[in-house]
C-alpha cells in the first residue's frame, strides 16, 4: 500500500491540529510523530531527502516548549507553545554620595603650595583691611603639635604665603571656626585693624549681640523648634582623650577658676523631615565643641559628629542621653533609612565630615555706624546632603 505526498502532509496537519487543541497535547504530539514515520515508510514517492527533513521536523516536535497553563474555570491543563516568561530582577544601582560627588577636600593630602592656592580661592570678602576666607573642614588654626603628621599644615603655618599671594604684607587671625568646622574665618591685614575688630566684637558680646551664625544638619529633630540650650561645660580626660562633658552641678570656685564654663546656644529649626533637620545656631561665647555637645542634650547629633554622637543611645526604641564616662567616641551610627537617602554604607560613614558651617559674621558699626554682614556659601557637599535629605534653606 502506497501513500501519496499530499496524503502524508494532510495527515500530519490533522494530527498537529488535534494535538494543539487537546487536553492531552503531549500524548498527541508523540502519536503524531510515530504516525508520520509510519506514513513515510509506506510511501514510495518520498525521497531520502524528504525523509531526512521530516525526521528533523519530528525531533524538533519533541523538543517544543511544554508549558501548560491551568484553566481556572475548567481545571484543565492546556498545552501552549509560548515560551515561559522569565522575570529578571535587576539590582538598583546605588546613587552617588557626597564622598563620591562632589567629594570632600582632604586637607591632609594637600601640599603647602596647593593649600595656599586653595584658601586664596576661598576668599569671600577683601576690603577695608578685612579678609574673610571660607575655611574648609579639617584645617586647624593653631600650630600643629610635634607628633602631628608632617604634611598637616595649620592656618598660621601658611598665613604668610596667603598674604603674599593676595598682595598683602601682613595677615593675622581675628576669629575662626574650630578645626572640624567650616566657614568664615576673619583675618586682618594690619594690627590696627585687628585691634579695632577685636574691640567691636567684645563690645557686641557685652551687649548680647550675636556676631556669628552657624548652620548644621542634625540627625534627629530638636524639640521645640526654637529655644535656648544652657549648660555647664568642662573638659575631662576620658580614656586617653580629653572630652567636653556636661556638668549637672558645680561649685562657684570651679566657675571662677575657669574649670567649668557657663554656656548658652540659641537654635532655630529652619527645615526638617521625620529624621533630620537643618538648624541655625548662634552663641555669644564659643567653648570648645560647645554646639556638638549642646545638640546631644536635645537628643540630636550633628551629621558627621564622630566624637559625641555615641552619647545618644536607644533604649526600647526611645533615644536617651547616657553618661559620657560610659561610652567611647566612635563612628556615628545612623538609621538605615538615612544611609539609603544619602547613598552611604556603614563603612563610608567614618569619612563623612561634620556638617557645621559658619555661614555669616556680623561686625557691628564697622563703617559709618552701619553693621557689616559677611556671608560664606555652604560647601558643595553640604548642599548635596541637604538635597539628598530633602531639606531646604528657604533663602
Amino acid at each position: 500500500m502506497k501513500m501519496r505526498k499530499g496524503c502524508i502532509i494532510s495527515s500530519i496537519n490533522h494530527f498537529v491540529s488535534i494535538a494543539c487543541h487537546s487536553n492531552h497535547g503531549r500524548t498527541m504530539i508523540h502519536a503524531c510523530s510515530r504516525h508520520m514515520h509510519t506514513c513515510v515508510k509506506m510511501s514510495s514517492n518520498f525521497s531520502r531527502l524528504h525523509f531526512t527533513k521530516l525526521s528533523h521536523w519530528t525531533r524538533s516536535l519533541h523538543t517544543l516548549p511544554r508549558t501548560f497553563r491551568q484553566n481556572e474555570s475548567e481545571g484543565n491543563n492546556v498545552y501552549s507553545s509560548q515560551k515561559p516568561v522569565r522575570t529578571v530582577v535587576r539590582k538598583q544601582r546605588r546613587g552617588r554620595s557626597i564622598l563620591e560627588r562632589p567629594g570632600i577636600p582632604k586637607i591632609e593630602t594637600f601640599t603647602r603650595a596647593n593649600l595656599v592656592r586653595y584658601l586664596a580661592s576661598q576668599v569671600v570678602y577683601h576690603e577695608d583691611g578685612i579678609i574673610c576666607v571660607s575655611k574648609p573642614v579639617g584645617l586647624g588654626v593653631h600650630q600643629r603639635s610635634q607628633d602631628s603628621v608632617a604634611n598637616h599644615f595649620s592656618l598660621l603655618d601658611i598665613l604668610p604665603d596667603i598674604a603674599t599671594l593676595l598682595g598683602e604684607k601682613h595677615l593675622q587671625v581675628v576669629k575662626a571656626p574650630e578645626k572640624n568646622c567650616s566657614g568664615i574665618t576673619l583675618l586682618a591685614t594690619e594690627p590696627s585693624v585687628a585691634a579695632r575688630l577685636d574691640q567691636l566684637l567684645k563690645k557686641a558680646k557685652t551687649q548680647r549681640i550675636h556676631t556669628r551664625k552657624y548652620w548644621a544638619i542634625t540627625v534627629g529633630v530638636p524639640r521645640p523648634a526654637t529655644g535656648t540650650i544652657e549648660a555647664l561645660l568642662a573638659t575631662e580626660e576620658i580614656g586617653n582623650r580629653k572630652m567636653v562633658v556636661v556638668k549637672d552641678q558645680t561649685s562657684q570656685g570651679s566657675i571662677q577658676r575657669g574649670e567649668v564654663k557657663k554656656t548658652s546656644t540659641e537654635y532655630a529649626v529652619l527645615d526638617h523631615n521625620d529624621s533630620c533637620a537643618l538648624v541655625e545656631l548662634t552663641s555669644l561665647k564659643a567653648y570648645k565643641h560647645q554646639m556638638q555637645v549642646h545638640m546631644t542634650t536635645k537628643l540630636c547629633s550633628i551629621l558627621g559628629d564622630h566624637t559625641y554622637s555615641s552619647r545618644i543611645q536607644t533604649v526600647l526604641g526611645v533615644p536617651v542621653v547616657v553618661d559620657a564616662r560610659n561610652v567611647q567616641p566612635c563612628t556615628q551610627l545612623i538609621k538605615k533609612e538615612i544611609l539609603h537617602q544619602m547613598n552611604l554604607t556603614v563603612s563610608m560613614m567614618s569619612s563623612v565630615p561634620l556638617h557645621l558651617h559658619c555661614v555669616a559674621m556680623t561686625i557691628p558699626k564697622w563703617r559709618n555706624g552701619e553693621d557689616l554682614v559677611i556671608t560664606a556659601p555652604l560647601p558643595k557637599y553640604f548642599w548635596k546632603s541637604l538635597k539628598l535629605l530633602n531639606l531646604e534653606t528657604h533663602t
